[in-house]
């Protein structure tokens, strides 16, 4: 959470200065990359279902395995793969609910960019970074999930190994 929590504070701040540096040109290059927000998150919240069922089906192959392998060795398996599962799911829903959290922000600035049209740039410069900065929160929780996959696949590759 702490990690979570200091990645949205460096990313808005470092959209913000650079908004403040480039005397908020950089605006439209922000929105162009917010763009992919949607993709993104809606082919994250795919891997996070596909990894889900890769997981699960190691999960399955792992029971095959206990009455073979040390019981204590099975049960340390079984419980960081069901954390990992765990993890997948809070990591799909995290991506979701920055998606809309970033699309409800995009909303609000427009509603109070046609209300207040005196202060568009103020605006800007306060929902821009906020919205970059949960895109790059949900970039970093599909780092998660890889680093996740990459895990899971050592876990089958146990399993296989470990097989007669």
């Amino acid at each position: 959470m702490v990690k979570l929590l200091l990645l949205l504070g460096l990313s808005s701040a470092a959209c913000y200065g650079v908004l403040k540096l480039t005397n908020g040109s950089a605006a439209p290059v922000f929105e162009e990359i917010l763009t992919a927000f949607l993709v993104v998150a809606m082919l994250l919240s795919a891997m996070s279902v596909a990894m889900f069922t890769y997981l699960d089906n190691i999960a399955k192959d792992l029971t095959e395995l206990r009455n073979e392998v040390n019981r204590s060795n099975y049960t340390v398996a079984h419980e960081k793969l069901t954390d990992l599962k765990r993890e997948v799911l809070y990591n799909g829903a995290l991506i979701v609910f920055l998606l809309i959290l970033e699309r409800s922000t995009k909303g609000v600035a427009g509603f109070l960019t046609t209300q207040l049209p005196q202060n568009a740039s103020l605006i800007v410069e306060i929902t821009v970074p906020l919205r970059v900065a949960l895109f790059v929160t949900s970039v970093w929780a599909a780092s998660v999930q890889l680093k996740g996959f990459l895990v899971a696949a050592e876990f089958r590759d146990v399993i296989a190994k470990n097989r007669k």
